[in-house]
């Protein structure tokens, strides 16, 4: 069995080469609210950070955060799935008993898939549908993404 990535930097190093694709079907783990995706660094850290050379700002990711980026982008990558190039449309589904708000949801996992390279960038999304569904855990999500497809205009 392979041994599970250390970084996501070190998953993309293996999945360079991944295909353009019309659908990407993706089960992770529940991301943490957005609430509690940073943190304030103390002034000591800040400190010790530019004594040793180190430009540290206000804020940092949350131990919570790292842990799921790891786990989900391990998940991700073990998937395999290709990417998408462009506009795109990002479906998230989450089990009816999860106790995130639907909205905390995105902004975590559209980080993640642009970092692992499944979309170009986060800001090219056009639709973004977030349910709730019953066959889901509580810990668990579905992500659905596809290409931006443009409606044709009905004729009169």
């Amino acid at each position: 069995m392979k041994k599970p990535y250390a970084s996501i930097k070190d998953a993309l190093a293996d999945n360079r080469f991944r295909p353009v694709t019309r659908l990407v079907n993706l089960a992770l783990p529940l991301p943490p609210s957005v609430n509690s995706l940073y943190r304030n660094r103390t002034k000591q850290e800040i400190a010790n950070g530019q004594a040793m050379g180190i430009a540290l700002r206000g804020r940092a990711r949350t131990e919570r955060y790292r842990t799921w980026a790891r786990a989900a982008g391990n998940a991700l990558m073990a998937a395999k799935p290709g990417r998408i190039e462009g506009r795109y449309d990002l479906t998230i589904t989450i089990g009816e008993t999860a106790r995130l708000d639907l909205g905390n949801a995105e902004k975590a996992l559209s980080d993640l898939l642009q970092k692992c390279g499944v979309i170009e960038d986060d800001r090219k999304a056009n639709r973004i549908h977030l349910e709730r569904s019953s066959a889901l855990g509580r810990h668990e999500m579905l992500v659905t993404v596809r290409p931006y497809v443009a409606q044709q205009a009905r004729a009169a």
